[in-house]
C-alpha cells in the first residue's frame, strides 16, 4: 500500500513541477518581450528628439549627443523637455546639462 501510495505522490509531485516550469517559461518570455519593447521605444523616442532637434531648433545632432551651435543650451532643454517630457519619463530617458541623451537604468 505504501508503494501505491509513494507512486500517487510522485505522479503529482511530477506534474506539479512540470506545470511550474511551464508557466516559468511562459512569464519569462512575456518580460523578455516588454524589455524588448521598451528598448525599441526608447530608440524611436531619442530619433525623434534627435529630428525635432534638427528641424525646429537648427542643431544637427549626432547618435547621442546633440551638438549646440547658435542656440542655448537652456533654450534646447526646455524645447524638448516640453514636448517629450512625458514620453521620455515613461521610457526612461533623462536628458542631461551637456545634452546628452541617457537611459536610466
Amino acid at each position: 500500500m505504501k508503494k501505491i501510495v509513494k507512486l500517487f505522490q510522485n505522479i503529482w509531485y511530477y506534474r506539479t513541477i512540470k506545470r511550474t516550469k511551464k508557466i516559468e517559461g511562459l512569464l519569462q518570455a512575456a518580460v523578455a518581450k516588454q524589455d524588448m519593447d521598451r528598448e525599441v521605444e526608447r530608440i524611436v523616442l531619442k530619433y525623434k528628439i534627435t529630428k525635432h532637434m534638427h528641424r525646429y531648433l537648427g542643431v544637427k545632432a549626432v547618435s547621442g549627443f546633440i551638438p549646440v551651435k547658435g542656440k542655448s543650451i537652456h533654450r534646447c532643454i526646455t524645447e524638448v523637455h516640453g514636448r517629450f517630457g512625458d514620453k521620455m519619463e515613461k521610457a526612461g530617458i533623462v536628458l542631461k546639462a551637456d545634452l546628452t541623451l541617457c537611459n536610466t537604468p
